[in-house]
């Protein structure tokens, strides 16, 4: 709550009253604007040391004390601030700032170097940060605008132009996108227990923060409150960016999986490496088949191959910036799941294939049962009731073999219908369910 006394900076703050004012006015924002509450976006790659401090420091703090941050401020402008500025904890009231519309990434190689933020995250705090007592507003960019603590600043603010989207005319534009700026300005460092949301811009860098964070009920994604030139064209080269959306892992075989990138744009321009890491940290071996891009739906899909037993986690870079970071624990697992079942499938068809070489023998000595019909009698044992329905269709030849659906076909239900028609072997397309098949041919 706003109290009447000095500020470190030597402001004199609002009295309670003004806190009513404000307060009103914040229901205003609210329902006219949608304002939820103040934002301060950063780069991904300053998330861990923030959420590991549990504070929101200035820039100042941060250099004073060694704090290493990826810096994405034009420092040109940044440099007109005065001392006061420059110390402070920065807010925006709205998103798609001018400030973000310029910096944000990735960008084109030639221009990575330049200012950039390339992979931003908005952070939305709670509107009580505007009631307390060291706070105070900026009707523009603070580093070039009036500052104020009082209800009546803070009411006559432009709020029309700060939360304007629509276009502007030449002479409108210096005033338009200084008042985008405008800004809530912290005299001491935020304490994250304001903190609301933390909102990515796409699903990659959401599961990245899941890898590295843990799971977090504050984590979304909402890519309205980024650059609009993230789904419209830029004026300029040096503006254009790109990120990976999202990303998809399945593993095909014991030694093979498929990766699948989704670009937010075309990825002509853009270059994309990936490593496999083992558990102590050293790039694994791995042979990379890049398959036909799909330059339709800005798709990039690779296979992977290698001693899936010893990956430890994926990374993905775009222009030599981390993107992609995950672990590869569900996919071993779903190897190790494999093999296992596998392994138990091979088992209990060695014992079938016993049981049916014994009612070969009780058949040759005493006529008893021909040898194929015993051999499917005890295997449809083993199939779902779905497999024993689609077995008949295809037996009695309402349905042909290429039309069972591919979860259908198991390798009990492989065997018994090679031993009904061989010539499904060639229409069997896994070829992992070919190799086991090939084992059990010479007895059928």
């Amino acid at each position: 709550m706003k109290s009447q006394k000095n500020s470190p900076g030597g402001f004199s703050v609002g009295d309670v009253n003004d806190e009513i004012i404000i307060r009103k006015m914040v229901d205003t924002l609210k329902s006219k604007y949608e304002f939820k509450g103040p934002l301060h976006f950063t780069d991904f790659i300053n998330l861990k040391n923030i959420l590991r401090s549990g504070f929101l420091y200035s820039r100042y703090h941060c250099e004073k004390n060694g704090i290493s941050f990826t810096d994405g401020a034009n420092h040109s402008v940044l440099n007109k601030a005065n001392e006061l500025v420059h110390k402070c904890v920065r807010f925006y009231y709205r998103g798609k700032s001018p400030t973000l519309y310029e910096n944000e990434g990735i960008k084109l190689t030639q221009y990575c170097s330049s200012i950039h933020i390339p992979i931003p995250v908005f952070l939305l705090f709670d509107e009580q940060l505007l009631y307390l007592e060291y706070t105070f507003y900026a009707n523009g960019n603070a580093t070039n605008s009036e500052l104020g603590y009082k209800g009546d600043f803070f009411v006559n603010m432009d709020w029309n132009a700060i939360f304007s989207h629509t276009s502007f005319s030449y002479y409108e534009r210096n005033h338009i996108i200084n008042k985008r700026q405008a800004e809530l300005l912290s005299l001491y460092p935020v304490p994250l227990t304001y903190l609301k949301k933390i909102t990515f811009r796409c699903e990659t860098d959401r599961k990245r923060a899941l890898y590295l964070f843990g799971n977090d009920d504050r984590y979304m994604v909402d890519i309205s409150l980024f650059s609009d030139k993230n789904i419209h064209p830029t004026k300029h080269e040096n503006e254009e960016n790109n990120f990976i959306k999202d990303y998809r892992l399945e593993l095909l075989n014991d030694e093979e999986i498929s990766l699948s990138l989704y670009f937010q744009k075309s990825f002509k321009n853009y270059l994309t490496s990936i490593k496999i890491l083992d558990i102590n940290k050293r790039k694994c071996g791995i042979k990379i088949n890049a398959n036909k891009d799909d330059d339709l739906h800005f798709i990039k899909s690779y296979n992977l191959k290698g001693n899936i037993y010893r990956w430890n986690k994926l990374e993905v870079y775009l222009n030599s910036f981390l993107c992609v970071e995950d672990s590869m624990l569900e996919i071993r697992n779903e190897r190790e799941k494999r093999i296992s079942e596998r392994e138990a499938r091979i088992k209990l068809l060695e014992i079938r294939n016993r049981e049916i070489v014994d009612a070969q023998e009780k058949w040759e000595k005493d006529k008893i049962l021909p040898h194929s019909s015993y051999i499917e009698e005890v295997l449809k044992k083993e199939l779902t009731t779905s497999q024993r329905e689609f077995f008949d269709l295809w037996k009695n030849k309402k349905i042909a073999f290429y039309q069972i659906p591919k979860s259908i076909i198991t390798l009990e239900f492989c065997i018994i219908a090679y031993m009904k028609n061989k010539c499904i072997y060639d229409f069997i397309l896994d070829n992992d369910l070919k190799y086991q098949l090939d084992k059990y041919r010479y007895c059928l």
